[in-house]
């Protein structure tokens, strides 16, 4: 592009340089320059191949940085380049220190990283619902029937789905596999005791049958949808018995094990 400078005033000497007219003149010249230089910026093409062309030369530049010395290109500083010089690749980059990127919430399930935070927050340790409850009153077995075991104490419900006032029952609302057990125990050994798991109200698992016996346990895995299910624990006694009331003597415990 063409710059039209202004027309200098005659010299005869260099000190003619110093002269009010000159110095009008160099004045008006570095204006002109300025310009000159908006103008052309604003007439270059950042688009397609001619962006294409201009981060190619800048990327050529830089390597001739990393080839030579800092002082070949002027626009980036000595410790700029060794940044540049330090940083990890695009494909396959090995970090060192802590690096650390944003948290997904909860339950996310795309391709992004997965930080130490959320693998914690979604793992099944703290997540998932974990019980335990005991009698803390003896109570009164009828014998030759299956009865549920009132379940009047917690010592802990991480998700509040132990009802311990008036059913006696575990619904959690996560739904998924939970690892059930429990223990109950009487005040004399009897001839067939039984310890057993209902589920909706029905038999779903028993334990084993002892005879002559001063109590039975019951552990297995049960699958929960989340809403509906609940299940129970009966316990059986040949003859009619009080169970012995504790936290180590009758109970029922549970935990989320997978989705």
């Amino acid at each position: 592009m063409a710059i039209n400078l202004p027309n200098p005033p005659p010299a005869s000497s260099p000190s003619d340089f110093n002269s009010p007219g000159w110095q009008n003149w160099f004045a008006r010249l570095a204006s002109k320059i300025r310009e000159s230089a908006q103008l052309l910026w604003t007439q270059i093409d950042f688009t397609g191949s001619n962006l294409t062309s201009i981060v190619t030369r800048n990327h050529n530049d830089l390597q001739n940085i990393q080839g030579g010395a800092a002082g070949d290109y002027q626009h980036l500083t000595t410790a700029q380049v060794g940044i540049v010089n330090g940083a990890a690749p695009l494909a396959s980059p090995a970090f060192t220190g802590t690096p650390t990127s944003p948290t997904a919430a909860v339950g996310t399930n795309t391709t992004q990283l997965a930080t130490t935070a959320f693998v914690l927050a979604n793992s099944v340790s703290s997540s998932g619902p974990t019980f335990s409850v005991y009698q803390s009153t003896a109570q009164a077995l009828p014998a030759a029937t299956f009865t549920k075991l009132q379940l009047q104490a917690k010592e802990y419900d991480t998700a509040n789905a132990f009802d311990n006032i008036t059913n006696y029952r575990f619904q959690p609302v996560v739904s998924g596999y939970y690892f059930l057990s429990g223990v109950f125990s009487i005040a004399s050994t009897v001839t067939g005791v039984q310890y057993a798991l209902y589920k909706n109200g029905a038999l779903y698992k028993a334990g084993s049958y002892f005879g002559g016996n001063g109590g039975a346990d019951f552990q297995g895995i049960v699958y929960l949808n989340g809403s509906t299910d609940y299940v129970e624990a009966f316990v059986y006694s040949g003859v009619a018995q009080n169970t012995l009331s504790g936290a180590g003597y009758s109970y029922f415990q549970g935990n989320f094990i997978r989705p």
